[in-house]
């Protein structure tokens, strides 16, 4: 059992052992003893002492809480032994080496903005260090973007208030990729206090130029906090315009923005998920992985359209990084739906069926389209923007009003045929297979007339797949249809011929003479 005391240390509160306590204040001692003759002496133990101090907060965590002597060796391994320092230069640098090797961990460098080099903010100067670049390079390249792409001033705003500035001697060191212990801290000191000391015509000159740049930096930046808000204006309103058509489009009148979605079609949103995408009940998962995969990005643009307009400068990387991991996740659960519906579209099938009737065998043919129980007779499925409205659910099945009816002529004489085409896809040739088997689409025959289905039905577990049913009357020469009322109903085109659609009207006549399909307008 040790007995344990409580330091401040650069502001921060740790509980220590007591004899590690003595070894770490014997090793600051020793280590200003080295800098008792320097005016930097203050300011250079403060850097050495908040150096401690990130470190031990690294070691401080849920399991440990307390400082004990061997964290104490490992950060005089580190910073190095004051000692080593009274020696020549080259047993420094042996030292550091040492120190270096034993350490590498420790050793990085981080993104921060020079101010102390800076033109505008530092951020090119920065990049230049942690890039290894001149920084005039940078510069160039910013200015290209402007000139030729126009987001030379929109990166370097985001960088500006994205990228901190280097304010302690540590992490001016680390900007540098230098390693962090005494003997780096020293050697920035020393380097500032040799260019403090130049001669009085340079500092003269030097204090000139600051000065000329630094009402340039002062007016520039001055420009560049206006753009700034205007940006941050308009992503905050462009963000808001978003959040707001989107949460309308989601909850609120779909039929604006999605026609199929209806109180007489499709309800909601998420029940058209449902009958799209696999499984028994996925839509309740996927429809809120879909309102994280859509709202996060567009939180994300209004958070940084305020951080520009009100210039908050406050730290958000835990909150960034939660959103961020929250949407890789929605994203990667739409990902793994989406994967099992493409699936579902690897096996395309078709079965063609024919109908027999001892109708067939006239002369005449008349053909007209059953009564529309779901959708109406007076839609017209040439209207594209009502076709939209031609799908429906009641839960237990989804009716599609999309029928086609085409004609075919040939040179043959004979009886008229009729094919009934069903299509489905599926993940395999049998599943595919046995959605066909299960679209209801029954051909009738009543009082003489060939009844055409205006809508085909569908079970609605086998999902939307491409399913669809097309009818095609083949006219044998010399043969005559003639359509009911109820025609316009559906689409309707001969595969051969002049007329359009259109000519082919409620109680039109039309006959095959020598092989095309014409109306009869005798």
């Amino acid at each position: 059992m040790n007995k344990t005391i409580n330091i401040n240390l650069s502001g921060f509160v740790f509980n220590i052992e007591e004899e590690a306590y003595e070894r770490l204040k014997q090793y600051l001692d020793n280590v200003g003893a080295q800098f008792s003759n320097a005016e930097e002496r203050e300011e250079i133990m403060s850097d050495i002492e908040l150096r401690i101090a990130e470190i031990f907060q690294d070691k401080i965590g849920p399991f440990k809480e307390v400082i004990i002597m061997t964290d104490i060796d490992e950060i005089i391994d580190i910073l190095g032994h004051p000692e080593d320092y009274n020696e020549g230069d080259e047993s420094i640098d042996e030292t550091e080496n040492q120190n270096q090797e034993s350490n590498n961990y420790e050793r990085r460098k981080r993104l921060f903005r020079d101010t102390d080099n800076a033109v505008l903010g530092g951020v090119c100067a920065g990049l230049g260090h942690y890039f290894d670049m001149d920084k005039t390079i940078i510069r160039i390249l910013f200015v290209l973007l402007f000139v030729f792409f126009g987001s030379g001033i929109l990166l370097y705003l985001i960088l500006l208030f994205i990228v901190p500035e280097a304010k302690t001697t540590t992490e001016k060191i680390e900007m540098k990729g230098d390693f962090v212990n005494v003997e780096s801290i020293k050697q920035h000191f020393e380097k500032i206090k040799q260019n403090l000391t130049n001669g009085e015509k340079q500092k003269q000159f030097r204090s000139t130029i600051k000065s000329t740049v630094d009402r340039g930096t002062a007016a520039g930046k001055n420009f560049f906090e206006i753009i700034a808000k205007i940006f941050g204006i308009g992503l905050t309103l462009g963000g808001i315009f978003l959040f707001a058509m989107t949460l309308f489009t989601l909850f609120g009148n779909n039929e604006i923005l999605l026609p199929f979605i209806g109180e007489d079609r499709i309800p909601d949103l998420q029940t058209m998920l449902h009958i799209i995408y696999p499984g028994d009940s996925p839509s309740t998962l996927f429809f809120v992985c879909l309102l994280i995969v859509i709202f996060i990005p567009i939180i994300t643009l209004i958070l940084t359209g305020l951080r520009l307009l009100f210039d908050y400068r406050h730290a958000i990387k835990p909150f960034v990084i939660g959103l961020t991991t929250t949407w890789f996740i929605a994203a990667g659960i739409l990902f793994f739906y989406s994967l099992e519906l493409a699936s579902d579209f690897k096996s395309n099938q078709k079965i063609i069926e024919r109908i027999e009737d001892p109708i067939l065998a006239n002369d005449t043919l008349y053909v007209d389209v059953a009564h529309d129980d779901q959708f109406s007779d007076l839609i017209d499925p040439y209207n594209h923007w009502n076709s939209a409205e031609l799908i429906k659910t009641d839960g237990q099945y989804i009716y599609m009003g999309w029928s086609e009816l085409s004609f075919r002529t040939t040179a043959d004489s004979g009886d008229f045929s009729v094919n009934i085409t069903k299509h489905s896809c599926g993940a395999s040739i049998a599943s595919a297979i046995e959605r066909i088997e299960r679209i209801n689409y029954p051909i009738q025959v009543k009082n003489g007339v060939l009844f055409i289905p205006p809508y085909m039905r569908i079970p609605a577990e086998d999902k939307i797949r491409a399913q669809y049913a097309s009818v095609e009357i083949v006219v044998p020469e010399n043969k005559t249809i003639i359509f009911g009322s109820n025609i316009g109903r559906i689409y309707r085109h001969a595969e051969y011929g002049p007329e359009p659609h259109g000519s082919m009207s409620p109680g039109s006549v039309w006959v095959n003479e020598t092989g095309v399909f014409e109306k009869n307008v005798q």
